[in-house]
């Protein structure tokens, strides 16, 4: 297995018709598992885009080519533009009870807005109309990523790598998308993610939560902000200029790492970005914060959303490497990723089948980036150590 790599070239409508065209039904497979994905929360697919309206100028006062890339994409796949809008800011407007337990309430709203969605062709086939109410303790946390400064690597090069852990049914609309000058492995119908340019720069995601996100600030879509990254930056110090010059609605973490050496990682929020350095040469990262910044407003996560247990394993792995004196190599990182030692909290996390497919929550895809070499390892299943079959280059 793996996925189709999809190659777009000139001006900005043009190239998103190409991109809509060769992933037409892989675009589909996103609003169909997006407009499920919302309706948990209450939202039905036209509400979803009404929200997802609000970030357009911004976006557009930013890069007004983005918001024709998008157009052209609609076109292409023969969509709506307003659909490739909600998918590009998907992060910034899914609200925070996604991943709760439905009350009685709550279940009303969800059978309501799925209605809605059927209404419109959105009748997803893999929804039980009535999910159980349980408890969703360890089942929603997300990605875990290591950067490794070519300082201290096997192979004298930069390192990004990192499991992309999200709904596990995303796996049928994720691609490989590339322009002349960068790389990214993404969701069908979104401008990147993670992924590397012709620098060999490169740029992998941590979702976070505090206490202030979606508190009627319209910010960057992070989404946005990776596929800025990608063509505007050439090093760390580039990013962080570009990282602190824009303003954010909800927080996530972005890990940066650049062919001259060196790796980094930004937290965002709607308070800033602020940076956290390499220590040793390596720097790791899930779904926490780690700058004291921003832990005063870290959202509360409870048990379900936990990621210290593959914080604290990741940093084992980057701990021992550096205590023993050993240099990680490719194969390192792809044993890392592929960690099952802390069961339905591990590193590389297999789904739960018990759960509602609208929180199937696994290890979608693992991806290693040489930053170097400009070359992108990636695992398109659950990782294990054999899995990462999928290579991709730039020039």
């Amino acid at each position: 297995m793996s996925f189709p790599i999809i190659v777009a070239g000139g001006e900005r409508f043009a190239a998103g018709c190409q991109y809509g065209k060769q992933a037409r039904a892989r675009v589909h497979t996103s609003i169909l598992n997006y407009a499920a994905t919302f309706a948990w929360c209450g939202l039905d697919w036209d509400e979803t885009k009404t929200r997802a309206r609000a970030f357009r100028q911004i976006v557009g006062d930013l890069d007004g080519g983005l918001i024709d890339e998008m157009r052209g994409i609609a076109e292409g796949a023969g969509v709506n533009t307003d659909d490739i809008l909600a998918l590009n800011v998907r992060t910034e407007i899914l609200p925070a009870e996604f991943g709760m337990p439905l009350r009685r309430a709550a279940r009303l709203k969800r059978g309501h807005a799925l209605a809605r969605n059927a209404s419109i062709g959105l009748d997803h086939p893999d929804v039980d109309a009535a999910p159980p109410l349980r408890s969703l303790d360890d089942h929603l946390s997300e990605c875990t990523a290591i950067g490794v400064a070519k300082s201290v690597s096997a192979e004298h090069v930069t390192w990004l790598a990192q499991n992309w852990d999200w709904l596990g049914w995303q796996r049928e609309a994720l691609v490989v998308l590339k322009h002349a000058d960068l790389c990214t492995l993404t969701e069908a119908g979104m401008l990147a993610k993670i992924g590397f340019n012709t620098h060999g720069f490169a740029v992998g995601l941590n979702i976070l939560r505090s206490t202030q996100d979606g508190l009627e600030k319209i910010g960057t879509p992070v989404h946005v902000v990776l596929r800025l990254l990608l063509e505007r930056c050439e090093s760390i110090s580039s990013a962080q200029a570009l990282l602190r010059s824009l303003s954010y609605s909800s927080s996530s973490n972005i890990m940066v790492a650049d062919a001259g050496g060196r790796v980094a990682t930004f937290e965002l929020s709607p308070h800033g970005a602020v940076m956290v350095q390499d220590n040793a040469g390596m720097v790791v990262h899930t779904n926490h914060f780690l700058s004291e910044a921003f832990c005063a407003i870290e959202g509360n996560l409870g048990a379900s959303l936990s990621s210290h247990p593959r914080f604290h394993c990741m940093s084992r792995f980057a701990s021992t490497w550096h205590s023993e004196g050993h240099r990680p190599s490719l194969d390192d990182l792809k044993r890392a990723l592929s960690d099952t030692s802390q069961g339905a909290s591990s590193i590389a996390r297999a789904p739960d089948m018990s759960m509602p497919s609208e929180l199937r929550v696994e290890s979608v895809a693992g991806v290693a980036i040489n930053c170097n070499a400009k070359t992108m390892y990636i695992a398109p299943n659950v990782p294990t150590p054999t899995s990462f079959s999928q290579i991709v280059t730039l020039p």
